[in-house]
């Protein structure tokens, strides 16, 4: 009997799609689903729905607010440790999102769990789970085998499963628990917090990825990547290159240093296409790649390519849609 817990995650006072991912994984593999959440009294959880999602349990960690722990979530990482301590599970997961990537390998080490990051593929097999996961810069897959009875922690590429179809026939039982942290106070690692980001859309949500590289030229260029993204109603992102560079901010850089992203239509615009990129943007359905080099790696898994003059490309496809909005 396989019993998993999926971690989740709230987002704009609804349980983010990475959080559905899970659940879908966990419905195909589980015997029982439990769902955690850890909420203080400024999140907004939405009951009603969670409720009704097909999990059997779903435990809700009540946490103290502390504006310095935002981004370093050690409040979180206590409480699912001290959680997990007491509980049993056959197996245990996080989303690749910026909060998995930060808390599952500390709960992990805390409860002395074994963990693997980033995986793309999960199936049961008798009593071994057996997993898929992008190595050497997302050039070759590897496959693991880890025992059902060791508790492993896994992180999970988001945007990988189908959604519409998850559905629920029974009604989920609800445990509120009150977790005291007890841990020396968080250093004051942020005197600031502001909620302005540059990601008017989460890369990691994003169904449309417009992302721009060195071949760009310089930072202006990403304006115009902006205002297309804008107009797909997508999101902006840019290579290592683009963001060492100086010409956006590291927080949109996509790739093995950076966010891994799995959207239905990826743009890529002066882009070579080295591997470490590749690493974070291979798993998108739709890949269209424009570059001026007719031999950049890009192209060879590209679905489209356009060779040529990327500002005059950009700026003909802005034009056709804004005239398409029009009519």
């Amino acid at each position: 009997m396989i019993n998993t817990l999926v971690v989740g995650e709230i987002k704009d006072g609804k349980l983010s799609e990475n959080s559905f991912d899970l659940l879908k994984i966990s419905d195909k593999l589980s015997d029982r689903t439990s769902l955690v959440l850890c909420t203080s009294s400024q999140d907004n959880v939405p009951l009603d729905d969670i409720k009704i999602l097909p999990v059997d349990f779903i435990y809700l960690l009540k946490i103290p607010s502390l504006d310095i722990d935002r981004g370093i979530y050690d409040i979180d990482t206590y409480a699912l440790s001290v959680f997990l301590n007491s509980k049993d599970f056959n197996l245990i997961l996080f989303s690749k999102s910026e909060y998995g990537s930060v808390v599952a390998p500390r709960v992990a080490f805390r409860n002395k769990k074994k963990y693997l990051s980033d995986c793309t593929g999960i199936s049961l097999k008798e009593d071994l789970f057996l997993i898929e996961r992008p190595i050497y810069g997302g050039v070759a897959i590897a496959e693991y085998q880890v025992s059902t009875n060791i508790s492993p922690v896994f992180s999970i590429r988001s945007g990988l499963q189908n959604l519409d179809d998850i559905s629920n026939n029974k009604i989920a039982a609800i445990e509120e628990i009150d977790i005291q942290f007890n841990e020396p106070h968080p250093a004051k690692m942020i005197e600031e917090y502001s909620n302005d980001s540059l990601e008017e859309i989460k890369l990691e949500d994003a169904k449309i990825i417009v992302s721009g590289g060195r071949g760009l030229g310089n930072e202006i260029a990403f304006e115009e990547l902006k205002k297309l993204a804008n107009l797909l109603g997508g999101a902006l992102g840019a290579s290592r290159a683009a963001c060492d560079a100086g010409w956006i901010d590291h927080s949109l850089q996509i790739g093995l240093t950076g966010k891994t992203v799995t959207p239905d239509l990826y743009i890529s615009v002066g882009i070579s296409g080295a591997s470490q990129h590749l690493a974070g943007c291979s798993m998108s359905k739709n890949i269209v790649a424009i570059n001026n080099d007719k031999d950049a790696n890009i192209f060879n898994v590209a679905r489209f390519g356009v060779i040529g003059d990327w500002n005059q490309i950009i700026k003909s496809f802005i034009s056709s849609i804004e005239d398409l909005s029009l009519k």
